[in-house]
């Protein structure tokens, strides 16, 4: 694989969603509440075909093909998901210290490779969208969860500074255990307290990272709640 990325070279790998972009508020917004409008999806076949069409690598073609699974007849077109996702505004979920961050990044000296998990098709609408790709110098996309230490394994004999951040503790298990020399980051964006305002809109308001945020970390990672705690 050409990094572009020299042995020497201090270097920064950031995760997308839920840590450059607020992709719960997406989700709720553009997705969720529109589609089972519009389609009149009850909420449970909702919240399965979308479970497993992450797993599988998030794109409406395939929340199409896992809906069509379940629910019979399904309740819209492969014309329907194509017009559905025309009128999905992907540009104003990044978080406000993203770019900053990346900027801040770039004058250290860090090269910066943005590493996220879903289908590459997908995840390009959200990162190009928004800006993103002209604050790093590589993008990387990869389907299956847990797989972003395949990409970072080849960096783990690298002299430079090397720093992850990611939300996913599955993730930065995987690259804390191969590569121990990484850095790691578990950066986990704050919300309101759960156990003490438990609404149900706050569990579809965080639907995606709270469930993430529930999964036992096996090694010991820095803990950040926005980009600004990062040290570089």
């Amino acid at each position: 694989m050409d990094t572009q990325f020299a042995p020497t070279d201090k270097v920064l790998f950031i995760d997308f969603d839920h840590t450059c972009y607020d992709t719960d508020m997406f989700l709720l917004t553009e997705i969720r509440q529109p589609m089972l409008s519009r389609f009149d999806i009850p909420t449970d076949k909702w919240e399965e075909s979308y479970e497993n069409a992450v797993h599988a690598g998030y794109s409406l073609e395939q929340h199409l093909i896992e809906l069509e699974k379940i629910i019979d007849p399904t309740p819209c077109t492969e014309e329907d998901m194509k017009d559905f996702g025309k009128k999905i505004n992907f540009n104003k979920y990044l978080y406000e210290d993203s770019i900053p961050f990346l900027k801040k990044a770039k004058r250290e000296g860090y090269k910066i490779m943005l590493l996220s998990f879903g289908a590459p098709s997908w995840q390009n609408k959200k990162v190009l969208n928004v800006g993103l790709d002209k604050y790093v110098d590589i993008i990387k996309y990869t389907k299956e969860e847990g797989n972003k230490v395949e990409i970072l394994r080849q960096f783990a004999n690298h002299s430079g500074k090397i720093i992850f951040i990611d939300n996913n503790g599955i993730d930065l298990d995987a690259v804390k255990k191969e590569c121990p020399n990484i850095e790691t980051y578990y950066i986990s964006r704050p919300y309101e307290d759960m156990s003490e305002k438990d609404t149900e809109y706050m569990k579809i308001r965080h639907m995606e990272s709270r469930k993430i945020a529930e999964r036992t970390l096996l090694f010991h990672h820095k803990k950040c709640i926005n980009l600004r705690e990062v040290i570089l």
